[in-house]
């Protein structure tokens, strides 16, 4: 007979923030890493791991960087070491981690992606993800522009943004509220800007519709 498996409070939020199969995924492969060397509370070094699996756009740009998971799993290793957890029951998120998928209200947070997760997660250099990519001898500023790319579309079709417009030297006709929706949140126009949670709990609404961030 199989050992039942146990409801976690890591479990609970999981499934209280109604998030795709896709990213669900992700937080399963946290979970299980975090469990195999006891650690009681699954974080972001954690969720990166997940990341590297499966057969996804953040997975693959994560492996031209060499964030293979191996070498998170190193990383995670020589952070926190090998922890004393024995409960499962009592396995939960890290505020940070808890904090970031609670930005989403239940009906858009079905539209986050693994890629956008971690444009989050890295969305300035102080933080925790950032921070421990750059000691995995990550690039961080070269992987934020990498997750930019379109997954499929051709350069020389994809719409212009401001942004483009900017680097050409060309100035951009788009009023105010014309302009691409991910412009309006800092962390996803400049990896280096502070991230502002109250800004992107106002602006999430318009974030998801058409040309939006999540689409």
């Amino acid at each position: 007979m199989g050992a039942e498996k146990v409801e976690t409070q890591f479990r609970k939020d999981v499934a209280a923030a109604n998030l795709s199969d896709e990213v669900e995924a992700v937080f399963w492969r946290a979970e299980g890493k975090a469990q195999q060397i006891h650690h009681p509370i699954v974080g972001v070094e954690h969720l990166i791991f997940g990341m590297t699996g499966g057969d996804t756009k953040v997975a693959q740009v994560l492996s031209e960087a060499n964030v293979t998971f191996t070498a998170v799993a190193n990383g995670i290793f020589t952070k926190f070491g090998l922890g004393g957890f024995q409960e499962p029951s009592a396995q939960e998120m890290s505020p940070e981690l808890k904090e970031t998928i609670d930005l989403f209200s239940f009906d858009l947070s079905p539209e986050l992606t693994p890629t956008n997760l971690l444009r989050i997660l890295i969305g300035e250099n102080e933080t925790t993800a950032s921070q421990f990519l750059a000691g995995l001898g990550v690039d961080v500023a070269a992987l934020w522009r990498a997750l930019e790319r379109p997954e499929q579309a051709d350069e020389g079709d994809a719409p212009k943004t401001d942004r483009d417009h900017a680097d050409n030297g060309e100035a951009s006709n788009a009023a105010p509220d014309q302009a691409d929706s991910v412009e309006t949140v800092e962390y996803h126009s400049d990896p280096h800007a502070p991230v502002q949670p109250k800004a992107l709990e106002q602006d999430r609404s318009g974030m998801f519709g058409d040309g939006g961030m999540f689409r």
